[in-house]
Parts: C-alpha cells; structure tokens; sequence
C-alpha cells in the first residue's frame, strides 16, 4: 500500500508526491463512502449527503506548516470530492452540452470590422435559417443603416477581392460577388459597389433551402435569457463551431475571440430626436472558454496557482449568478471592468488556464443560489459590507483583515486645484471652501463628505466622489496644500469580496483556493454549475 505518512509541508516535496497525495486521497474517500453510507446511484448523490456537504473542498483549517493528523484527512477529503466532483461534472457537461454565456463585446456602435479565419456560416435569429456562407480569410465592414424606418445591417467587402468570398441564395456553395444584410423584416440590401458589379437593382433573392430553426436552442435562447429571436439580427458561426469545434474563432475589430459572434441592431435616438441604428456586438461562447481569457485579464497569470484558481471560481460564480442581466439587449455581461475583463484569445496563459481547467465548473453558493463573487484589486486593509457601498446588505459579503501590502495601491495620492474640483464634482456650492469627511464606515471607508462652497453645501456619497475624481477607492483622508487639494488613500476597488492581492498573500503562506474564498466569503459552499439543480 502507498505510504501516507505525515510529513511536514514542503513546496518541492509537495510537488513531488502530488500523485502520491490523489493516490491516497481517492482511496481514502472510497474507504469512507463504504463504511459511512451506502452508495447512491451515482456518485453525485453523495454531495447531497451530511457528510458531502460538510467535507466538500473545506479544506485544511490551519496556517500550520505541519498538518495536524485530523486536518490532514479533511484535507484528503477536500481534494479527493473535488476530483470527484471535477469528473462528474466534466461528464454531465458531455451529456447536457456546452454553457453558453453572452458577452457584450461593442455596444452602441455604427460599425465594425470582421474578418473569418477559416470561413463562417451565418444564421437570421428571426428565424434559426442559415443565409449566408463566409469563405475562409475573408474581410467585412459590418454597418448599421436605418433604411425606410427598418433597422438593417450591411456587410460590405473590405477589398475587391472579399466580394467574391460571400455566397448567399439557394446554392451556398455557389461563389458570388454579392454582399447582404439580413433584418429583422429578413430584406436583404446590397451596396451600391455590388449592384454595379452585378448589374442588379435589387438584392439578390436569400431563398435558403434550411428549416427553420436550424440553429441549437442553446443560441437563440438560455436558461435565463430569453428567445434571442426577438432581438433580430444576425448569429455568425466560424466553420464546424456548431459541431463541437472549440478551437473556432472570429476576429473582430482587430482582436480575435473563441466562439460565436451575434450582430444585433436597435434603434436609439441620436442628435436632435432623430432615430438612427446602431449595433451590438455580442460574443455567444462557453463559460469555460470564456474563462480562459478573464482569468489573466483581471489577476495576472504568474501569480500563485491556487490564488489563480480562487479567481477563476469566483469569475465563473460572477458570470453565472448574472445570467440574463442585460438579456433585453441580448447579452449577460460586459467585456469590461464593469463587469469582467475579458481580451480575447491572446490574453490566455498557460498557467491561468490551468486553474481554470483545475476549477472547472465549480462555483460559490450561499443557501445553494449561486452569489455573484465580486472582487476587488486590494483592501486597503480591510475588506466592506455591501451596505456601506449599494445600501443592500448581502449575508455572504463580510469585512475582514486584508493582507494586501505588497499591494501598489496599499497607499495612493491624488492632488486637486480648487476650479478642478468643482468642475469635477458638480456640487453647484460655489468657490469651494472646504472638503469635510462625516462619516465612515467601519474599514475606514468614507460614506458621507461635505462640499463647503461660498454659496452654501451639499452632501456627497462616499461611492459619488470615487467616481467623480476618478479615485482608486474610497479609503481616503484629506490634506490642504496652499490652494490644492491633496486626497491620500489606500487600497484599489470597492472593496466587496475577495481581495486579490490579499488572495496572493494568503496562496504564497499556504493557503488553497477553497480556505482564500472561505476568508473573504461568508457561509458558502462549493458546487457545480454542471449538476441538475436550480442555479
């Protein structure tokens, strides 16, 4: 039998008996389930059990660099259930099919650039048809028209050549010179280059032979998001992308993406009240591909693995939990801080993929409801309460002790003139006269500041100013220099949640990604996003 016997915590030792560990971890839980419980049907029954919801990914419970006999097993435990856990989630993915998430790539925008690598299909949402075939290499300006109260989208050829790479009619196979726009009305329109190419008035007939409905459900509509349908507009496939394909991509606007591309156009009012069309892009990709890039878009990817692996379950909890936040304009989340950074497929790195694939699946429960995990860059010493920062508490965000000091923004100072604050803040008091904190929250935040201004006062929120001076956070004490306004501070972000900085600390003292999240969430538990429970 393998040697499991205690030995204090070495990094080199560690990595070198890694097998050695899952050898004995899946033997010791086999051991467990027979004497504990009898089997169920199958193994994820067991994660409904007492004892699975207990030993789950708790992982050690001690700073020790020496495991005690009793942490070691849960331990053991922790890892052989996430083993577990991981391969039966990877099988239920295989059964149920990819999760598709929606991500707001350019919103609001006129045009676009798109260019295929090894060539594209593309589908009308209104009806699931398939309209039109891109061959590979080829190159599009993709506009929004506002044509006889329609909205429509027109691709046109980058260059004389890209003219010939689009086939569109009954015979999609057939090469012709001919660009198209599908619309919601499903009219095509075609640009003056092409009708003198030609020698055509009108657009050329899209007589597809392809039922409707031809595209997966999981495209047109989701769990939590509507029928896409509605949306109008158009779903751009890569070559074989519907047949499993995860290595298909698409490049748009100079950057290249995993996945499906959708173009959908709206009607916003522009200058004057005058209507006009504008478009949504919007990237339909796999959470786990989506991952990929977000990981090493928001913490950088030679950080400790287990911290990287913290990020990459509280990214995916993030996006799962927000699910159909934007779903009346087709998307559930932006590509930006606002909400996840994502940069597409050149942002990905070896070693945060590998906490992804690590991770796979795995998310942040409270009362078995996937939460939003927001995090932050760093604390400033200690991590907020949501109620200091939106008014609502949320039971599993708590303030803790941040170890975030070798964090650049563990101190920060902005400078201000007087005339720049006031154009800045807007408080409409006059020639400002003083800047007042009144009240702070207990991690030192300020909630409240007083504007003194020659013609009277207002009071601002703490969140208000952070956003008007565009400030790091809002941990800050204020100075006067002269006639200058000087605002020191500490920590970056708002404050909710896992502090990164503070999660590459604890990785690099020992901690596992499961006691990092446990730090700076509240009464949570890991599940999967894969099991067939409610999300």
């Amino acid at each position: 039998m393998a040697d499991c016997t205690l030995k204090p915590l070495d990094k080199e030792a560690a990595r070198e008996d890694d097998e050695l560990v899952k050898a004995c971890a899946i033997a010791a839980v086999y051991a467990y389930m027979q004497g504990d419980e009898k089997p169920g049907k199958n193994i994820s029954d067991k994660y409904s059990s007492g004892w699975g919801r207990a030993a789950l990914l708790e992982g050690t419970g001690s700073n020790s660099r020496t495991i005690s006999r009793g942490s070691l097993w849960r331990t053991v435990l922790s890892a052989a259930l996430l083993f577990f856990l991981n391969q039966t989630g990877a099988q239920a993915q295989e059964n149920a099919g990819a999760v598709h998430i929606r991500v707001g790539l350019a919103l609001g925008v006129s045009k676009l650039s798109f260019d295929t690598f090894d060539g594209a299909q593309v589908f009308d949402l209104s009806t699931g048809a398939l309209v039109a075939e891109v061959k590979p290499e080829g190159k599009f300006i993709v506009s929004a028209i506002r044509d006889r109260g329609d909205n429509k989208i027109a691709f046109t050829p980058a260059t004389v050549v890209d003219r010939s790479l689009i086939a569109t009619g009954s015979d999609l196979n057939a090469v012709k010179p001919a660009a198209f726009v599908p619309t919601s009305a499903r009219l095509p329109l075609v640009s003056n280059a092409v009708k003198a190419a030609t020698g055509s008035k009108e657009p050329p007939a899209l007589s597809v032979p392809v039922k409707v409905g031809a595209l997966p459900a999981e495209f047109l509509g989701g769990r939590t998001s509507p029928d896409l349908s509605t949306l109008g507009g158009v779903l751009i496939t890569p070559r074989d992308y519907l047949k499993g394909n995860s290595q298909a991509a698409f490049c748009l606007n100079g950057r290249a993406y995993r996945g499906a591309l959708l173009i959908s156009p709206r009607t916003v009012t522009g200058e004057r009240g005058a209507s006009k069309t504008v478009l949504n892009a919007i990237n339909v990709v796999d959470v786990e591909d989506y991952l990929l890039s977000v990981l090493p878009s928001e913490m950088p990817s030679g950080w400790p693995l287990e911290a990287l692996k913290a990020q990459a379950i509280a990214a995916r909890s993030y996006v799962m939990a927000n699910l159909g936040k934007n779903s009346s304009s087709g998307y559930d989340v932006k590509a930006t801080v606002a909400d996840q950074a994502y940069r597409g497929i050149e942002q990905e790195k070896e070693s945060s993929n590998l906490a992804v694939a690590q991770t796979r699946g795995v998310v942040l429960k409270h009362e078995d409801k996937i939460i939003p995990a927001f995090f932050h860059s760093s604390g400033g010493g200690y991590t907020e309460v949501s109620e200091n920062v939106w008014s609502k508490a949320l039971p599993y965000l708590k303030s803790v002790k941040d170890f975030d000091n070798r964090s650049p923004y563990l101190s920060w100072e902005k400078k201000f003139s007087s005339a720049d604050l006031e154009g800045r803040l807007k408080a409409d008091v006059g020639a400002l006269q003083a800047l007042i904190v009144i009240e702070r929250s207990p991690s030192n935040r300020v909630k409240s500041l007083l504007v003194v201004g020659e013609k009277g006062s207002t009071i601002l929120k703490g969140s208000s100013v952070r956003s008007l001076l565009n400030l790091p956070g809002t941990n800050f004490n204020i100075a006067y220099e002269g006639s200058s306004y000087v605002l020191e501070g500490q920590g970056f972000g708002h404050g909710l949640g896992m502090s990164q900085w503070g999660a590459r600390t604890l990785a690099e003292h020992g901690y596992n990604a499961d006691q990092i999240l446990k730090y700076y969430y509240r009464d949570v538990t890991f599940g999967q996003i894969f099991e067939r429970t409610q999300l």
